[in-house]
């Protein structure tokens, strides 16, 4: 592409992110008065904590001394756009922790310095303190969080979904995410890295009979618009003359030309079912990557309820795939997947962008499946399933949290792509997995282990996943002053 073709591309793509930042902000201050109320509650305890944790930890061919400072606050505060502040409440969530490695063995290949580099060699590494700050909670008017991202949708998850601001061992990205829902509508505005964003995306939604009738059955109807881009997304990393990619600033992949990859689209939903103990909700999105192709994604939301103690949810969706188009294009691997994605039968890695602008031509099929349950609150199950028409396309998520006494909690979460058939699952060159449980052990003490396999960036110029591992003890205190209400 030619330069000015790549401005032009990238005002495109600038131009339909802050139209839909322009929509958003108007569902934004939409009356809200009747569905912030619901679920308001006694205004939440103040409360807080500090603890520090030190532990023998690996990380690729390194051993290190972990030392950690944590600390983290909650605070009563009044929702926004609430009729009755007095009587309205919300909370405000705050995690800070400041980690530092003290390499102990030192394996080839050979670092200088006893402390880790890669751990805070840029500006964006010092931001890792503020792990978290959230106002309110999830399905409130108004939801905001700052900070490490996680499991990320944008609408029915069709363009972003499953999305992971930080999947490297090595870059800390600061991202934010702003939820609102009223009876008139809502919107999402994502931003990966505030620091030094790449990936902006948003959704405009509305419920139209709200604005004439809000008692009518129509009010099940919502539409809605998305637009997320990587406005200057990777399309040629630059190469050595033995066509091994150059490392460039901050550790990354140099690139030598950029294409915004930018995708919008409209969808289309129904709550054709809501009771206590099940709901149904169908829906359609169509979407277009600018530039590229579009595709369609049609399928139902099911939630069963049977008793309190027992939920089971579901999600089934059939894809329809046009020329170039790459469903659920921001997923859990973006981060990596934006310079160097093996899917669709691409042979050596290469951009995302690159690959689909390189697809065959012709219509592919494809579905996507994701059931959990979750028991006594203190089990919860995810598996969610994709495949599609060609080579190398498959995708595996699973989730698992137990936590059946305080005294102990498991968590563990695995996802891999592009792979074919059950041996690839293991075997696959796109995997992120991580796993960690935590004991009390007495009083304030407890110990705690974990491992993961994360990305890191080798010499090489090519992303390799890296094992991360840990034992270790914490001591924890915490206080708690009741606020009243």
């Amino acid at each position: 592409m030619k330069q000015g073709e790549t401005k032009r591309s990238w005002a495109r793509s600038v131009g339909a992110v802050a139209w839909l930042a322009c929509a958003i902000s108007v569902v934004l201050m939409l009356p809200t008065s009747s569905r912030a109320a619901e679920g308001d509650g006694e205004k939440p305890t103040r409360s807080g904590f500090v603890a520090g944790e030190v532990g023998y930890e690996g990380l690729g061919e390194d051993d290190y001394i972990g030392l950690r400072a944590k600390g983290g606050f909650q605070l009563p505060v009044p929702k926004v756009m609430c009729p009755d502040a007095s009587e309205c409440w919300t909370r405000l969530l705050g995690q800070f922790e400041l980690p530092l490695r003290l390499r102990v063995v030192d394996r080839d290949p050979q670092d200088s310095g006893a402390i880790r580099d890669a751990d805070w060699d840029e500006v964006a590494d010092y931001l890792r303190v503020l792990r978290r700050v959230e106002y309110g909670r999830d399905g409130e008017a108004l939801y905001g969080r700052l900070g490490e991202l996680g499991d990320l949708d944008i609408g029915h998850g069709s363009i972003v979904g499953d999305y992971y601001n930080v999947v490297t061992a090595d870059y800390w990205e600061l991202g934010l995410n702003v939820t609102s829902d009223t009876p008139w509508g809502g919107g999402q505005l994502l931003v990966d890295n505030l620091a030094n964003p790449d990936l902006i995306g948003g959704r405009a939604y509305l419920r139209p009979a709200a604005f004439f009738d809000r008692e009518s059955e129509w009010n099940r109807v919502t539409v809605g618009l998305t637009v997320a881009s990587d406005v200057d997304a990777p399309y040629t990393l630059d190469r050595q003359p033995n066509n091994t990619p150059v490392i460039g600033p901050a550790r990354r992949p140099a690139v030598a030309e950029q294409r915004a990859a930018t995708i919008g689209g409209v969808d289309l939903s129904v709550d054709a079912v809501d009771t206590e103990t099940w709901s149904l909700t169908p829906y359609i999105d169509g979407n277009y990557h600018f530039q590229l192709g579009g595709g369609m994604h049609t399928g139902f939301d099911l939630r069963v309820e049977p008793t309190d103690d027992l939920v089971f949810e579901g999600s089934f969706e059939y894809r329809l795939l046009g020329n170039d188009y790459l469903p659920n294009y921001f997923g859990t691997l973006y981060e990596i997947d934006r310079y160097q994605y093996y899917g669709w039968d691409v042979g050596l890695p290469a951009p995302k962008q690159r690959v689909a602008a390189t697809q065959p031509s012709g219509i592919r099929h494809g579905g996507h499946g994701v059931i959990s349950a979750r028991v006594f609150d203190w089990f919860d199950l995810s598996i969610g399933y994709a495949d599609h028409q060609g080579a190398a396309n498959s995708n595996l998520t699973a989730q698992l949290r137990v936590d059946p006494i305080e005294r102990f909690q498991l968590g563990a979460f695995f996802y891999t792509q592009s792979f074919d058939g059950a041996q690839g699952i293991v075997d696959g060159d796109s995997m992120l997995f991580v796993g960690e449980t935590r004991v009390q052990i007495w009083g304030p003490l407890y110990g705690k282990a974990g491992y993961s396999r994360l990305w890191e960036l080798r010499d090489t110029g090519r992303y390799d996943v890296v094992n991360r591992w840990t034992v270790g003890v914490g001591a924890s205190v915490g206080f708690s002053e009741d606020s009243g209400s």
